[in-house]
């Protein structure tokens, strides 16, 4: 995994958009509304096991 390839691919990604990312997180295999459709999506693209997650509207540090 590079850290600079999964930073690439996240700043490339749709704002607001569920992704899911390839096992070795380097790349975006599926965007989607929904977590089920990016699931499914990963799924139909030969990513059986991706690292999924939600872009944020923008990259602004936040305290949770």
């Amino acid at each position: 995994m590079s850290e600079d390839a999964r930073l690439t691919a996240l700043k490339n990604a749709t704002p607001n958009r569920w992704v899911a990312l390839s096992t070795g997180e380097d790349r975006i295999v599926a965007e989607a509304d929904t977590f089920q459709e990016v699931a499914d999506a990963a799924e139909r693209n030969g990513e059986p096991d991706p690292l999924i997650l939600r872009v944020p509207e923008d990259w602004t540090p936040r305290v949770l």
